[in-house]
């Protein structure tokens, strides 16, 4: 088993030296040490338990000798980057620091403490097969690419320093401490002479063990992913170096090439050997260019798709033999090769260049245009907007990124007289950044402003008019202000489909926006009708790989979990999520979106423990990428406020209802669409707590201003009318309550049809009004017509089947129909077996209403 910090669990149990931490059993700062689990060249590592919160971790203090004044400076600086990596397959650096006086300095990590076992004994322990192991190796790429998005490099990437837990989750160790202490420390410290090499020598790239740091980028971790996934499918490393001497090591990893895959005893496709072999090139310009280009090459092998790797050519392993043996082959022979070399890449060039001299020479001057317009914007972003000695940060004043924002677009007022495209391409920027705030009227300013200037500049169909169109309605939106953005992005959806037609990007991402804005507004149908046309366009265009084809699953998984149809949902939510998280990482916004409608749809399918699970981690987050009062950060408030109600935790969801709905009222206003989710919610908190007269009050403005905004065939607008009604049921109030249900049923049936799960749940409330009313013929008849609805769309919604069932038993009961109402109790009972998440009570409830049925038929019987 090891530990969160990449260290055997074997190691000796006792106290370390006592110049580096406290006895075992003894304190560290706000940690009590539980006892060593092992040492290594930088210093130990101890299981330990931290006070506030409480929680078991790993603690590692660094040697104190090690802690030299430029170590300590990095070290904090590396520190607080790395205890920002926030990834499911990286172990988390919670706190770090530098503890003792100024003769004796000791630094330390506190890390999350992991058990598990090192990669590839895990993968034997597991016994997986090699698609298992793949599969297994793609979430590893995926926590590289995560760190190195955020400039953080490993160093000394390895299967020891990778564990998988006993769910099969892998996680990696030791991020990023070979960057913060590569300076001093001796992780594995090999003399050179010249330089000082950091890492485990057979997992080191060609160039880290040349010794300069400054030849180490994200395409050495790379070479270190290659040689662990060679080992984990061979079991053995691909170039053994470890008892050899230091001189040869080099030569062997710089020059050598590894055996083939394809060329062990082992059944491995030539594919994978060929992906293998590319992460392990020599020339680190031949690899993969990032750890998210080598996971997704294994995903396509995966869904048996072509790879993008390819073997190298023939004429590519005789040049590297040429170079590699220089010494045997002839002068007369490296010429021919060189000659080879300048007549293919000649001959290229010219054939390339004669079939495409006209587009080349329009590209160039298109690209020399946006190379001067990307120079003016960096230098007045960077030198007028961005500069560290403006007034405002002088003065010692908050200078948050908002007030950079709202300073850019003061001064581009006159900015660029002369060159009205830098201008426009500053408030698309600008537009971009305020819409990503939350700051949306202002977003929409400024891409209006810009849609004018390209308009002028290039003409009103240029996609960079459009698109700034395109921005400009979706800023509207999310504004709220739907009656604008709807005439709006349909005259720009009409422009983009006359000039650049059907097939074009642009023209799909407007088909996703429009059917945005009709949802939003109600109509259903329409919306779903865009989101299949952008779909059927984007595959029809092999677009899978683009950021449309996420939003084009988001929008349709979205569409089909409304409509019940909720497996289909989470695989086009969870194919989404997936492909923005390789693509942009775990903390992308457009990869959270995802996560919501994933969190939504396992909420919807019953799975609630695991829905409030990713609402938690969506919050944090959100929270810690756009800030506690983004409008997308209460989104995942709120939606776990509804996950934790619902899974028995209403004290705490109660606070998070009402800042979700505070905060909504503040910054987006009494009438946008989201303000009106959380009023609605709020009065659900207090119908649970049983306070009906407030909750009732809330409801009835919430319904006013929704069926002022959207009108009666709004979803929306049916829900609120349903929890009204529950309300006056709950009051006894039955005559008002089926009066808005018989409303809210019309309503249903109109909007979105007879099966739709809001259609039916109002069917059923409507006759539970009737029945408690003394009606019971009327109820009957309700029931009726939703019962062949039960295998499929009420089947799909168990709370809601469960009332159905119950509410039908106790309606046939009261018209003498016992045998049809045992039946119906019994369905109930059955359902009931199904929700993890009924109240305790309720299968008791049941059986005392059935047993009152038996024993009122008992009674017409003897009478």
């Amino acid at each position: 088993v090891g530990v969160g910090v990449g260290v055997s669990a074997g190691g000796g149990v006792g106290a370390g030296d006592p110049a580096m931490l406290a006895e075992v059993n003894g304190r560290f700062g706000g940690y009590r040490i539980i006892r060593l689990l092992g040492r290594g060249g930088m210093g130990e590592v101890y299981l330990a338990e931290q006070d506030r919160p409480r929680r078991t971790v790993a603690l590692k203090a660094i040697r104190p000798e090690l802690s030299t004044e430029r170590l300590r400076r990095r070290f904090e600086h590396e520190a607080e980057v790395l205890g920002r990596l926030i990834h499911p397959g990286i172990a988390r650096i919670y706190d770090a620091g530098i503890t003792g006086d100024e003769h004796s300095q000791q630094p330390y990590f506190v890390m999350e403490y992991v058990e598990g076992h090192p990669l590839c004994e895990a993968a034997a322990h597991l016994r997986l097969d090699t698609r298992a192991r793949l599969q297994l190796f793609t979430q590893i790429c995926d926590a590289v690419h995560h760190a190195h998005q955020r400039g953080i490099i490993h160093r000394d990437l390895k299967p020891a320093n990778i564990l998988v837990d006993r769910l099969g989750h892998p996680r990696i160790l030791d991020f990023g401490i070979a960057v913060a202490t590569d300076a001093e420390a001796r992780m594995t410290n090999f003399q050179t002479g010249m330089q000082q090499l950091v890492g485990t020598l057979p997992y080191m790239s060609p160039e880290q063990v040349s010794g300069d740091p400054r030849d180490i980028d994200v395409r050495s971790d790379v070479y270190a992913l290659g040689v662990c996934l060679y080992e984990l499918l061979a079991d053995r490393l691909p170039l053994d170096v470890d008892d050899t001497p230091l001189p040869d090591a080099v030569r062997i990893i710089c020059e050598e090439d590894a055996p083939s895959l394809t060329s062990l005893d082992r059944p491995i496709s030539r594919d994978i050997a060929t992906i293998v072999g590319k992460a392990l090139e020599k020339n680190r310009d031949r690899r993969y260019q990032s750890a998210h280009e080598f996971g997704e090459d294994l995903r396509r092998f995966l869904r048996d798709e072509p790879i993008n790797a390819r073997p190298p050519s023939a004429f590519y392993q005789l040049s590297k033999f040429a170079r590699r043996n220089r010494g045997v082959v002839t002068g007369a022979a490296l010429a021919v090769i060189a000659l080879v070399v300048g007549v293919i890449v000649s001959t290229t060039l010219y054939v390339e260049s004669e079939r495409a001299r006209d587009a080349e020479r329009a590209q160039l001057r298109v690209a020399q245009q946006q190379t001067r317009i990307a120079n003016a914007v960096n230098v007045f972003l960077n030198d007028d907007v961005l500069a560290t000695n403006s007034p405002e940060i002088q003065r010692g004043e908050e200078f948050t990124v908002k007030h950079m924002f709202d300073r850019a677009a003061a001064r581009i007022n006159g900015a660029f007289p002369d060159d009205p495209q830098v201008e426009a391409t500053v408030r698309d920027t600008l537009g971009t950044c305020y819409h990503g705030l939350g700051e949306y009227e202002k977003a929409e300013e400024q891409f209006r402003l810009a849609a004018a200037l390209w308009e002028k500049a290039v003409g009103p169909l240029d996609r960079r008019t459009l698109l700034a169109r395109a921005d400009q309605g979706m800023a509207m939106t999310s504004a709220g202000r739907l009656d604008e953005a709807r005439p709006f992005m349909e005259d720009v959806l009409a422009r983009c489909r006359d000039a650049h037609g059907a097939d074009d990007i642009l023209t799909i991402r407007c088909l996703s926006d429009f059917g945005m804005i009709l949802w939003d507004q109600g109509d259903e149908q329409g919306a779903v009708a865009l989101y299949e046309e952008a779909y059927a366009a984007v595959i029809r265009n092999h677009l899978e790989e683009t950021d449309e084809y996420c939003n084009v699953l988001m929008n349709l998984g979205d569409s089909r979990r409304v409509a019940g149809r909720l497996e289909e949902a989470e695989a086009m939510l969870r194919e989404a999520h997936e492909r923005l998280t390789q693509r942009h990482g775990a903390d992308h916004p457009k990869a959270l979106t995802a996560l919501n409608g994933l969190g939504t749809t396992l909420y919807q399918r019953g799975q609630r423990e695991e829905a409030a699970a990713v609402f938690r981690q969506l919050l944090e987050l959100r929270r810690h990428v756009l800030g506690p009062a983004h409008p997308q950060t209460i989104t995942a408030m709120n939606n776990l406020a509804v996950a934790l109600k619902h899974t028995g935790h209403l004290d705490e969801a109660e606070p998070l209802y009402r800042a979700a709905y505070e905060t909504r009222l503040r910054v987006l206003g009494e009438t946008h669409i989201d303000t009106l989710v959380s009023m609605n919610n709020l009065a659900g908190v207090y119908r649970s707590l049983g306070q009906y007269d407030e909750a009732e009050v809330i409801y009835r403005e919430t319904l006013r201003i929704r069926m002022e905004q959207f009108g009666p065939h709004h979803r929306d607008t049916v829900i609120s009318m349903s929890n009204l009604a529950q309300c006056l049921i709950m009051q006894q109030k039955y005559a008002e309550a089926a009066r808005i249900l018989a409303d809210a049923v019309d309503a249903g049936r109109a909007a979105f049809g007879e099966d739709d799960i809001m259609t039916l749940r109002c069917r059923r409330l409507l006759a539970d009004a009737m029945n408690r009313e003394g009606d019971f013929v009327g109820a009957v008849r309700q029931f009726e017509a939703i019962e062949p609805h039960v295998e499929g769309t009420l089947g799909r919604d168990v709370p809601e089947l469960i009332m159905f069932h119950r509410g039908y038993a106790t309606c046939l009961a009261g018209l003498g129909r016992y045998d049809d109402a045992e039946i119906q109790f019994e369905r109930t009972l059955a359902a009931l077996e199904r929700d993890p998440y009924a109240p305790a009570t309720l299968r008791g409830d049941v059986e005392s209403e059935r047993d009152t049925m038996r024993r009122e038929r008992e009674d017409e019987g003897g009478r």
